[in-house]
Order: C-alpha cells, then sequence, then structure tokens
C-alpha cells in the first residue's frame, strides 16, 4: 500500500489527542459537595452514605455488564434510592462538574481541526467513554462538535479496539479505510485497532517509540510527538493535502 494515497478521512482519539481531563471522585471534598447539592433537593444524605451507596451500585452494575457501560443504570439506580427528582443527564452534569480537577483542549487542538477542514478531509472522533460523563467535557468545549461524526463507545455499545465502531465511523462519514488516518495515544486500542479495520495510524507518543513486530511490518503506523507540526508532518506522509 503506498503511503502517498491522499487521505479522505481523519479519526482522532479524545482523550490524550484532543482534550485532557482529571478527575477525583475520591475526595472526601467531592462527597460533601455531592451531598450539599443533594440537599438542596431535600435529600438528605451524609457524604459518607453517598459514597458508600455509589461504591455498591458501581460495583453491581459492573458484574452485570462491561467497564465503560455501566454509568447510565449507576446513575439512574443512584437517583432512584436517593430520591432525587434529577434526570440522569442532570445528575451526570453535577456529577461531572464536581469531580473535575483539570479539563483543557490541548494546545493544537484548534489549529489541527482547522487544518483538517480546510484539507477537505471528513473528520470524526471514536471515543472509548462513558458518554453521560463525556457530554459535560464535550459542552465546555463546542469546538469538539464541529467535526462531522463523533462516536462515543457507550452509545454505540462497541469500544475500540472493536473493528466495529471504527467500521460504524467510515461508514457514517462514507470513507475507505485505505483513504483514512487514525490519529491516537493508545497503542492496543487506537493503532490496533485501526490496523485491524485497515486504517493507517498516527501513534501520539513524547517518548521514542517501538512499535511491536506486526505493526512495524505493515508499515502502516507512524510515531508521533504530540505537536501541531510533528502531527502535520505524518499526516503529510500519508497523503494531506493542505490549502495553504
Amino acid at each position: 500500500m503506498s503511503l502517498k494515497n491522499n487521505l479522505q478521512c481523519v479519526l482522532l482519539d479524545l482523550y490524550g489527542t484532543l482534550l485532557d481531563v482529571r478527575v477525583n471522585q475520591d475526595s472526601p471534598e467531592f462527597w460533601t459537595r455531592l451531598s450539599n447539592q443533594l440537599a438542596i433537593r431535600r435529600a438528605f444524605i451524609s457524604p459518607s452514605s453517598l459514597e458508600s451507596l455509589f461504591a455498591s451500585i458501581l460495583k453491581e452494575e459492573l458484574q452485570k455488564g462491561s467497564d465503560g457501560f455501566v454509568m447510565h443504570s449507576v446513575f439512574q439506580r443512584f437517583l432512584s434510592s436517593t430520591g432525587v427528582d434529577l434526570s440522569v443527564d442532570e445528575f451526570a452534569h453535577i456529577f461531572r462538574e464536581f469531580s473535575v480537577e483539570e479539563l483543557r483542549l490541548r494546545s493544537y487542538t484548534p489549529k489541527l481541526l482547522s487544518l483538517l477542514r480546510n484539507s477537505g478531509c471528513s473528520i470524526g472522533i471514536v471515543s472509548n467513554t462513558e458518554a453521560t460523563l463525556t457530554r459535560y467535557d464535550l459542552s465546555k468545549y463546542p469546538i469538539l462538535y464541529s467535526v462531522d461524526t463523533l462516536l462515543l463507545s457507550s452509545e454505540i455499545g462497541f469500544k475500540k479496539p472493536d473493528s466495529e465502531i471504527f467500521e460504524i465511523a467510515l461508514a457514517q462519514l462514507n470513507a475507505d479505510p485505505e483513504f483514512t488516518v487514525f490519529i491516537g495515544d493508545n497503542l492496543t486500542d487506537d493503532v490496533q485497532g485501526a490496523s485491524d479495520a485497515g486504517l493507517r495510524s498516527i501513534f501520539l507518543t513524547e517518548k521514542p517509540a517501538k512499535l511491536p513486530p506486526e505493526l512495524s511490518v505493515r508499515g502502516t503506523v507512524l510515531p508521533s510527538f504530540p505537536s501541531l507540526e510533528a502531527i502535520t508532518s505524518a499526516l503529510r506522509t500519508f497523503g494531506l493535502n493542505t490549502r495553504d
């Protein structure tokens, strides 16, 4: 396969690629804030009791379902148990807001998305994430909704490295895998998953990367430092035509 084919489509991971987030839902301060918020809605439950209830429900849901696909059910049961009159989405917004310690776009994200848009490529985001929480993060950065398709694993029913989620993205964008590149920071979920689905990929890493033999042999993966210049250079190697 020639590396000089023009690109039709670029798919991107979300966390660690376009957006960075750090959360802490284990601190006493988090559960105190949540307890105070529920008290406003006449649900008077101590922080420690809330934490225990949440942990118990989460454990039970993980025994029934898969990690990455349970938070909607967890929040639903949590609200029912506490008698709080909020929708799952409303509560998830509060839960995420209180637990986020840092949330920021990567410095190159706006320019990268603009460059891809101006190149004529279709753009998609494919993320392994609990959508009920991620929708809060996305609401803080509307530019992330400017892509042509946005696939969150818990809404789709598949997660990377399952080829199905890549194939759904390609179908939605009417893109050929041979003319599509995936950009991500996880060797298994992003790079191996994309490769198994027939895509080329750019592996974002701040350290020199030694690719697994099966990926090196295919010659369709490029390591790249996570900067606009490095990513753009890798994309051009794969055939990106920028309209300067």
